[in-house]
């Protein structure tokens, strides 16, 4: 048992790393704010519970203040969500080459702190 809980954290740090070299550029020396905002294309809701969906637009001022801050903002979610616009120290990760569940996991572990509303991450 102890054994598989080391493979696990060899392969955790592995992971850490990627996410630094391949979304941080190798610079992840700050702090970052994992952000999920449900939109209706994952589940193609567009015509129920519209209530719980949000439009991203309404989440800039916030994006801009954790940055202004010294932080990054990974924005987490399905590649059928809109883009963001390109800012700095913005990151729109479900439209990068390492989107996966395990790397979804280990952002939300190390991040400072997550913003989103009740939906995907948040019910894990």
């Amino acid at each position: 048992m102890k054994k598989d809980l080391l493979k696990h954290e060899k392969n955790e740090k592995l992971i850490e790393k990627h996410i630094s070299d391949e979304l941080f550029e190798g610079q992840l020396d700050s702090w970052y704010v994992c952000l999920h905002v449900r939109e209706a294309s994952y589940r193609k809701d567009y015509e129920r519970r519209g209530y719980r969906n949000c439009d991203i637009k309404n989440y800039i001022p916030l994006i801009n203040e954790i940055t202004l801050r010294g932080g990054y903002v990974v924005r987490i979610g399905d590649t059928g969500m809109k883009r963001l616009p390109k800012m700095a120290k913005v990151i729109d990760y479900p439209f990068t080459n390492i989107k996966s569940p395990l790397v979804d996991l280990v952002l939300i572990k190390n991040c400072k702190f997550y913003v989103g509303n009740q939906s995907g991450p948040w019910d894990t």
